[in-house]
């Protein structure tokens, strides 16, 4: 029991060396366009609101012009979820990739602790300097 007592303790005293207030975390999943699309897709980008405040599915295409919308039973996960969803497109004017964003994400409001496992699982896979400033923009 004393063990028990000890963990809780620990669990309890952490700090969250990634948290602030006021950052709202957004994670995007983006997937190459493809047609048929897959609802997996939703279930991996829902699966980052356990550390997330908003995600996104986003679907790559090279091409400005989108003539597909997500199917329709996607729209029905997407919004069980509230993930958003939106296209990546090369501009042939700009030759910059641009979002349009099609369906606006819902607000989460994550787990202090996994908030900051994500975090830190993301700066860790930063390169060093990179993840300093990563760390010092979020303090």
């Amino acid at each position: 029991m004393e063990d028990l007592k000890s963990n809780l303790s620990e669990k309890s005293k952490r700090v969250y060396e990634y948290l602030r207030t006021d950052v709202a975390v957004t994670t995007y999943e983006i997937k190459r366009y493809s047609s048929p699309m897959d609802n997996t897709w939703v279930f991996e980008a829902a699966s980052h609101l356990k550390g997330a405040h908003y995600s996104y599915l986003v679907m790559e295409n090279s091409k400005k012009a989108r003539t597909d919308e997500p199917p329709t039973e996607l729209y029905a996960d997407l919004r069980q979820f509230g993930v958003g969803v939106g296209w990546l497109y090369l501009n042939p004017e700009t030759n910059e990739y641009e979002f349009e964003q099609i369906l606006e994400p819902v607000r989460k409001i994550p787990d202090p602790e996994n908030e900051n496992d994500l975090l830190e699982h993301l700066a860790e896979r930063l390169k060093p300097a990179h993840r300093t400033a990563f760390k010092n923009a979020i303090k």
